[in-house]
């Protein structure tokens, strides 16, 4: 399990400045070792950015834990009456006879990544396994709990799936008054490995991506399938891509800087991924938003972190997808680079083959465009359209109303 552990441990319950100037760090423990460091007197919670324990610095965890206070059994007896034991159970600094007290720690087979979902996970179980005398501070999942030196303890074989719970679709986690609560929502719906989601928040994301390169498709446009026997390739109606910034700065592609909508273009760029791979997984979504977080922006000044690229890619797979417009080719059509090297033609003179410029008119024709606008298209791609020329197009096609530009 991975968890974080504080830097030294205590014999007696922490006293309130002993907690104020507790600090944590990152560990990796099995079973018998997490029991040991809890006897040993070590608090420990859940993994935090920069091992840091607050709301807002929550990322992951890999344990449900219930707080049991003023029981009128001890913990053997407790234990008894649940058909799931906890994998690890431990007789808390407050344990007295007639006054029991201890915490029921579960090992879970897949991280929790959001704090409403481990409320709901919390209370569900709890309910399902007719848990009693619960202290609340068990839902929350930014919460530190003590170790207990010299206690007893009780172990077991049980790693909990998630999957056996049975959920309580009514339970939401109360908003906190913090400024910093930024990530209540729910990641049911997302299945993610441990091994993945510890990467994506350890490494560097330049290393992540080279981790993963092999493993993820980088999706930037849907698959096209063409020979090289057509001057000009049409769209089809299923084709998306992901449009890029035509400016460029030293050859390269500009890179978007803050205040110039970056979440936004994360956000619409990841619907525009869903839409090439309607079946996309939440790991390959996260991979692309990262792999594109890294070569195509600038982060500085009001700094973009992995939590909210984490919580800009749950908010994409919540989404209707097919609710707007991105996505879709700026035009109806290209030119088939494979048809000019195979005839040894430059992009013009592949459309100075085309005999009748009004047969091709319609494959750019934008109505949302005025006539300057789609002349100017045309002509990037070679199609060279007089204006009399179009009007006369749109005459013979019944397109004579006023343009009109869309909203």
């Amino acid at each position: 399990m991975d968890l974080l552990l504080s830097t030294k441990p205590y014999q007696v319950k922490p006293t309130g400045t002993e907690i104020e100037n507790m600090r944590f760090h990152e560990v990796n423990l099995d079973v018998l070792e997490f029991a040991e460091r809890i006897k040993e007197g070590y608090s420990f919670t859940a993994m935090m950015k920069d091992n840091w324990r607050s709301l807002a610095n929550f990322e992951f965890t890999e344990l449900l834990v219930y707080d049991i206070d003023h029981s009128d059994v001890p913990m053997d007896v407790y234990l008894q009456n649940l058909i799931i034991k906890p994998t690890v159970s431990y007789t808390s600094p407050s344990n007295t006879e007639g006054d029991y007290r201890y915490r029921l720690v579960y090992l879970l087979d897949k991280p929790i990544l959001d704090v409403n979902s481990y409320y709901r996970y919390n209370r569900s179980f709890e309910d399902q396994m007719k848990l009693t005398h619960v202290d609340s501070h068990s839902y929350e999942v930014e919460h530190y709990w003590n170790g207990s030196y010299n206690c007893s303890t009780a172990i077991s074989d049980t790693v909990l799936s998630l999957d056996d719970i049975v959920v309580n679709e009514g339970y939401n986690r109360p908003h906190s008054k913090s400024a910093n609560q930024t990530n209540i929502g729910d990641d049911r719906h997302i299945s993610l490995s441990c091994t993945f989601i510890k990467d994506f928040y350890r490494m560097r994301r330049i290393d992540f991506i080279e981790k993963y390169k092999n493993e993820f498709v980088n999706l930037e446009h849907t698959p096209l399938d063409y020979d090289d026997d057509m001057p000009m390739v049409k769209y089809p109606d299923n084709y998306f891509e992901v449009w890029r910034p035509w400016q460029t700065v030293n050859g390269e592609t500009r890179k978007i800087a803050d205040g110039e909508g970056r979440r936004k273009t994360l956000y619409e760029n990841g619907i525009t991924r869903r839409k090439i791979k309607p079946d996309l997984t939440f790991e390959n979504l996260l991979y692309n938003l990262t792999w594109e977080f890294e070569y195509y922006y600038i982060n500085n000044g009001n700094v973009i972190d992995k939590k909210t690229l984490f919580n800009i890619a749950k908010t994409v797979m919540k989404e209707d997808i097919y609710e707007s417009n991105l996505g879709k080719p700026r035009y109806k059509s290209f030119v088939n680079s494979k048809f000019g090297a195979k005839h040894g033609l430059t992009k013009k003179q592949v459309m100075g083959i085309v005999n009748n410029k009004k047969q091709h008119i319609g494959e750019f024709y934008d109505t949302s465009l005025s006539d300057d606008e789609n002349i100017k298209v045309m002509n990037e791609y070679g199609l060279s359209v007089k204006k009399r020329t179009l009007q006369n197009w749109k005459k013979e096609n019944g397109l004579t109303r006023p343009y009109k530009r869309r909203a």
